[in-house]
């Protein structure tokens, strides 16, 4: 069972949210948003997919430390009639003069409506949304992975992220030669970010010399490989 937080709380309280097995399904029509700063908001579309009506719940993850709150979600609640669509914004409340790309994270709750009072509810359907916030003035790069820089320090393979961008790939990488898989923390690698590859099957790295990587686009598409040189 979920714990819910304090908006969808108070909704337990009054009786609006249901008890017992939820049957609240959500569905925004894009997997990651970009806000423009110049244009300060962007919009995504969430369907409840379900034959019955729900309350959308949508909140910000925790943010991370130093990273600092830039969006203003509206509505943060609302209910969405069965096979409906309901508009959510993301409005962009302060831009803090940024100089590089940042990413913050949200994630959409369908929760089933009921009349009867219960403390708890169980949410079936979690949808997660990444926001990345462009600063002004910064264009838009289709190919941000391209300015990656890879090296081996210390007989392991690290990536550097110089750039303003927010890289975002599938985790796992291969090496050249040898075939040698490596697996990335996470799927993205943050403007001045430095993240260690570790081996999938623990062996020790021989001397590479190119990594081949998969990108991902700005609507979440898995793209063609792309292959990169590694500095020693």
């Amino acid at each position: 069972m979920m714990k819910l937080q304090p908006i969808a709380n108070a909704l337990a309280f009054t009786g609006l949210v249901a008890v017992g097995t939820a049957v609240a399904g959500v569905k925004p029509d894009v997997p990651l948003l970009m806000v423009n700063a110049e244009n300060g908001e962007g919009v995504v579309n969430i369907k409840n997919t379900d034959a019955v009506p729900i309350m959308l719940l949508t909140q910000r993850a925790d943010l991370t430390e130093g990273q600092s709150n830039l969006i203003t979600i509206q509505p943060p609640l609302v209910r969405i009639e069965a096979y409906q669509t309901q508009r959510v914004h993301f409005v962009l409340t302060d831009d803090g003069d940024l100089t590089t790309q940042q990413l913050q994270h949200f994630y959409f709750e369908g929760l089933p409506i009921n009349g009867k009072l219960d403390h708890h509810t169980e949410v079936r359907e979690r949808q997660s949304l990444q926001v990345i916030v462009n600063p002004k003035g910064l264009a838009i790069n289709l190919e941000p992975w391209a300015l990656l820089q890879w090296s081996m320090v210390n007989h392991q393979l690290t990536v550097k992220n110089d750039s303003p961008y927010v890289v975002r790939l599938l985790p796992g990488v291969r090496l050249t030669p040898g075939n040698q898989s490596l697996r990335l923390p996470r799927a993205y690698v943050l403007p001045g970010e430095r993240l260690l590859l570790e081996p999938i099957n623990k062996v020790p790295l021989s001397a590479v010399s190119k990594v081949t990587l998969s990108p991902i686009s700005l609507y979440g598409d898995a793209l063609e490989n792309y292959t990169a040189n590694v500095g020693q």
